[in-house]
């Protein structure tokens, strides 16, 4: 299905309103440097919590292993936090602001002049947007994928662990049910966002 004329890269307005974005961001780039170790520093706090418990483990491997497991399902977490409001608040201010800025620099009669209608501008100019978000919206999603796949494992890996720790109280069939319950979950939940 071939996409419509307002949604191809050629498209004047969308090569415009690209051209004034990347514009803006170049000139902010330099914003995405601190964000990039915001996830790294707030996880290596997080990840000190986890700290008491991984010191308390009954092997040092398995205390490194929980204390490395923490900390990195905490950077996943916070950067997937941060990638999805830096996405979104992008979103939003563009979306508002496509139609204002024509305003202010009086090029929104000039627009209208023009042979393509109002609904075209308007698709035309959202689309550059789109353009402009999509490799941020499919690296979040990477990265919620990847932080739910490692949380999935840090369950099973506790849930065999705690098995093989006390095997009175928690005997291995039950082990291999729960571990059985996190993988079937993870299909479902992945179709379903």
């Amino acid at each position: 299905m071939p996409l419509p004329t307002w949604a191809k890269s050629n498209h004047p307005v969308v090569r415009r309103e690209l051209n004034l974005w990347r514009r803006t961001l170049k000139r902010w780039r330099w914003l995405f440097i601190p964000l990039l170790f915001l996830p790294c520093a707030c996880s290596a706090l997080c990840s000190l919590t986890g700290l008491p418990l991984a010191m308390e483990a009954s092997s040092p491997l398995l205390g490194l292993g929980l204390f490395l497991g923490w900390g990195a399902f905490m950077t996943f977490s916070f950067g997937s936090g941060i990638v999805t409001w830096i996405v979104t608040t992008f979103a939003s201010i563009s979306s508002a602001t496509i139609i204002a800025r024509e305003r202010e620099t009086q090029n929104w009669a000039m627009l209208r002049l023009t042979t393509l209608s109002i609904p075209e501008i308007i698709y035309a100019k959202l689309a550059a947007i789109g353009r402009l978000l999509f490799w941020p919206v499919v690296i979040m999603l990477g990265v919620q994928i990847a932080m739910l796949s490692l949380l999935g494992l840090i369950a099973i890996i506790g849930v065999n662990v705690g098995a093989a720790a006390a095997p009175g109280e928690f005997p291995p069939d039950v082990a291999l049910g729960l571990s059985a319950i996190i993988l079937g979950s993870a299909p479902p939940f992945f179709t379903a966002r």
